[in-house]
Protein backbone atom coordinates (compact mmCIF):
# COMPACT_ATOMS: atom_id res chain seq x y z
CA UNK A 1 0.00 0.00 0.00
CA UNK A 2 1.55 3.53 -0.86
CA UNK A 3 1.52 6.57 1.04
CA UNK A 4 -1.33 8.65 0.16
CA UNK A 5 -0.28 11.70 -1.86
CA UNK A 6 0.61 14.91 -0.03
CA UNK A 7 -2.46 17.25 -1.81
CA UNK A 8 -5.01 14.18 -0.67
CA UNK A 9 -4.10 13.16 2.48
CA UNK A 10 -6.08 16.14 4.05
CA UNK A 11 -9.04 15.37 2.22
CA UNK A 12 -8.71 11.46 3.52
CA UNK A 13 -8.29 13.11 6.88
CA UNK A 14 -11.69 14.84 6.61
CA UNK A 15 -13.20 11.87 5.18
CA UNK A 16 -12.63 9.82 7.46
CA UNK A 17 -13.25 12.63 10.56
CA UNK A 18 -16.62 12.77 9.09
CA UNK A 19 -17.75 9.58 8.90
CA UNK A 20 -16.07 8.83 12.64
CA UNK A 21 -18.01 11.26 13.93
CA UNK A 22 -21.59 9.89 11.88
CA UNK A 23 -20.67 6.05 13.61
CA UNK A 24 -20.49 7.92 16.77
CA UNK A 25 -23.40 9.84 16.48
CA UNK A 26 -25.34 6.40 14.88
CA UNK A 27 -24.02 4.46 18.33
CA UNK A 28 -25.29 7.15 20.55
CA UNK A 29 -28.44 6.67 19.25
CA UNK A 30 -28.54 3.69 19.32
CA UNK A 31 -27.89 3.88 22.98
CA UNK A 32 -30.56 5.88 23.71
CA UNK A 33 -32.65 3.53 21.83
CA UNK A 34 -31.56 0.33 24.13
CA UNK A 35 -31.31 2.71 27.62
CA UNK A 36 -33.90 0.65 29.15
CA UNK A 37 -31.58 -2.58 29.50
CA UNK A 38 -28.99 -2.65 32.52
CA UNK A 39 -26.33 -0.55 32.32
CA UNK A 40 -23.90 -3.75 32.71
CA UNK A 41 -26.06 -5.78 29.61
CA UNK A 42 -25.04 -2.44 28.10
CA UNK A 43 -21.65 -2.09 28.93
CA UNK A 44 -20.91 -6.05 27.68
CA UNK A 45 -22.81 -5.93 24.60
CA UNK A 46 -20.11 -2.99 23.50
CA UNK A 47 -17.38 -4.42 25.00
CA UNK A 48 -17.77 -7.94 22.98
CA UNK A 49 -18.52 -6.59 19.82
CA UNK A 50 -16.23 -3.81 19.67
CA UNK A 51 -13.05 -6.38 20.73
CA UNK A 52 -14.75 -9.21 17.71
CA UNK A 53 -13.97 -6.31 15.30
CA UNK A 54 -10.72 -5.53 16.43
CA UNK A 55 -9.44 -8.74 16.63
CA UNK A 56 -10.73 -9.59 12.83
CA UNK A 57 -9.16 -6.54 11.87
CA UNK A 58 -5.68 -7.23 13.78
CA UNK A 59 -5.45 -10.84 12.34
CA UNK A 60 -6.47 -9.81 9.20
CA UNK A 61 -3.92 -7.48 8.79
CA UNK A 62 -1.44 -9.74 10.13
CA UNK A 63 -0.53 -7.31 12.70
CA UNK A 64 -0.77 -9.73 15.99
CA UNK A 65 2.28 -8.38 17.61
CA UNK A 66 0.82 -4.93 18.38
CA UNK A 67 -1.43 -6.00 20.82
CA UNK A 68 0.97 -6.38 22.91
CA UNK A 69 0.57 -3.89 26.59
CA UNK A 70 3.37 -1.76 26.81
CA UNK A 71 1.91 0.32 29.92
CA UNK A 72 -0.70 -2.05 32.24
CA UNK A 73 -0.71 1.25 34.19
CA UNK A 74 -1.78 3.37 31.07
CA UNK A 75 -4.35 0.81 30.23
CA UNK A 76 -5.87 0.49 33.22
CA UNK A 77 -6.21 4.25 33.41
CA UNK A 78 -7.53 4.79 29.74
CA UNK A 79 -9.86 1.84 31.29
CA UNK A 80 -11.18 3.11 33.60
CA UNK A 81 -12.20 6.53 32.88
CA UNK A 82 -13.38 5.05 29.49
CA UNK A 83 -15.81 2.80 32.02
CA UNK A 84 -16.42 6.08 34.14
CA UNK A 85 -17.55 7.75 30.52
CA UNK A 86 -19.51 5.57 29.41
CA UNK A 87 -21.57 4.86 32.17
CA UNK A 88 -22.43 8.45 33.02
CA UNK A 89 -23.32 8.96 29.30
CA UNK A 90 -25.63 6.16 29.41
CA UNK A 91 -27.01 6.75 32.83
CA UNK A 92 -28.00 10.05 31.31
CA UNK A 93 -29.45 9.02 28.45
CA UNK A 94 -32.07 7.57 30.75
CA UNK A 95 -33.30 11.26 32.23
CA UNK A 96 -33.09 12.70 27.97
Amino acid sequence: MSAPSVSSAPLRGIFYMALGGFFMTLNNAMLKWVADYPLGEIFFIRSASTMLVVLVVVALSGQTASLRVVSWKGHAMRAATMVFSAACFIMALRYL
